[in-house]
């Protein structure tokens, strides 16, 4: 190939790229200048140029000593205190065909980053984004778990600090692979909503059906997994005006941290209870609910069907009794005060937004007036670049790392316009 066939090339490469970006994505006003799609052009080629193929061993902690239970008080410590007297095992090798969130700093897959890349690279190409998601459900376990950081390798371990290399079979991650699956089964149902590059599975709906088939198996594994490992202890929540029987909260919990939530340094109740409970853990286990329960209606699966649907309504029903806070007017935490009193936590933010995000709000719920002022409120999230993490009213706000303390994170933007979008409809 001679130089100027080449520079020819690489001219038609790039204006097929952009011309097949607007049919894709198809920019609206205003977002549709040459800055804009510049801009919307360069993220998406340095996602899909992120897209690779891992392969090695993964370090696994897979002792399971008591304290990994977090049921004492004062939990963390004593998780903290066995885990410097474990053998950790090499486990594998494993492959994954993933993107990452960052080639230079974080080039490995990470489990709950994926399902919001995947939101992206689906509308491109249908059938990349499920040999990712069949990737990762490749490397589950048989007790249904996934490691939540992919450090596959010595080259991979090379760019992370040995205190975060090993993995924890009861550590979780917000599911959001689910929500893919669930957008494929949509555009399955609706050819019309696809406009990426041909797919397989698009355009054969036994094919596409196959693969549900193939995947739902392991969606409900990872379910049964993820209730049982993150379950929360609900015995003092019976009474006290309540009565629930779905409650979650995420194992892995420091002082500081709850890195398995996904919002690490968000602000929780102080000290860590293990009989609190984590709204969001519980909105993301109602996600997952909502998915099977739409594969299970299309695949006919009458029995989990039922199932699924009275546990989306148990999800619903605990939500509202554990985790609505009256007087502030939002979703929180709740944690155990003077031994026995279940008591609110609430910090506003995004795990406030979360039951609305994930779909688990009714079209007529009274409290969707609150959940719309507090999006919308500048003193609270509202923010000329978008939705901040916490709200400016909490002490926590802007302190320490700052990670989810208020800076503006587009996945959980995105949720939020996705919703609102779908509620508009609803609400005609």
């Amino acid at each position: 190939m001679t130089s100027d066939a080449l520079t020819q090339a690489i001219t038609d490469g790039r204006k097929g790229f952009q011309e097949r970006f607007s049919s894709v994505y198809a920019p609206q006003e205003p977002f549709t200048t040459a800055e804009y799609s510049r801009f919307s052009q360069y993220l998406l080629s340095n996602l899909i140029g992120g897209i690779g193929y891992f392969y090695g061993k993964s370090r696994v902690d897979t002792s399971s000593p008591e304290a990994y239970s977090e049921n004492d008080v004062n939990f963390w410590e004593k998780a903290i205190a066995a885990r410097a007297h474990t053998i950790i095992e090499d486990d594998g090798p494993h492959e994954l065909f993933s993107a990452v969130p960052s080639r230079p700093f974080f080039p490995r897959g990470f489990l709950w980053d994926e399902g919001f890349h995947l939101q992206v690279v689906m509308d491109w190409d249908m059938d990349v984004a499920l040999e990712i998601v069949s990737s990762w459900f490749g490397l589950m376990n048989a007790d249904g778990w996934i490691a939540r950081e992919q450090i596959l390798g010595p080259e991979a371990r090379s760019k992370v600090p040995p205190e975060f290399q090993v993995q924890y079979p009861q550590f979780a991650n917000p599911p959001t692979l689910f929500l893919v699956v669930a957008a494929f089964l949509e555009r399955l149902q609706k050819p019309a909503l696809y406009f990426g590059a041909p797919s397989q599975y698009l355009s054969d709906i036994a094919l596409g059906t196959s693969f549900l088939r193939k995947i739902y198996p392991k969606l409900k594994t990872n379910y049964q997994w993820f209730c049982r490992t993150q379950a929360g202890n609900l015995t003092r929540y019976q009474g006290h005006g309540t009565s629930i029987s779905q409650g979650y909260r995420w194992r892995g919990r420091t002082r500081q941290h709850t890195l398995t939530s996904g919002l690490d340094d968000y602000p929780r109740a102080q000290p860590p209870h293990p009989e609190e409970l984590h709204v969001d853990a519980l909105s993301w286990v109602g996600s997952m609910v909502i998915t099977l329960n739409k594969i299970s209606e299309f695949l006919g699966e009458k029995e989990d069907r039922r199932n699924f649907a009275r546990q989306e309504e148990e999800i619903i029903h605990s939500i509202e009794q554990a985790h609505w806070s009256e007087p502030d007017r939002a979703y929180c935490d709740t944690t155990i005060t003077r031994g026995t009193t279940p008591k609110k936590v609430c910090h506003k933010g995004y795990i406030s937004l979360l039951p609305f995000c994930l779909g688990l709000m009714v079209p007529n719920s009274p409290h969707l007036g609150a959940v719309l002022d507090l999006i919308h409120d500048p003193e609270e999230l509202w923010s000329s670049f978008g939705i901040r993490s916490l709200s400016t009213k909490d002490k926590y706000y802007g302190t320490e790392e700052d990670y989810w303390r208020g800076p503006v994170w587009i996945n959980i933007n995105y949720m939020i316009l996705e919703r609102l979008l779908v509620s508009s409809l609803l609400q005609d």
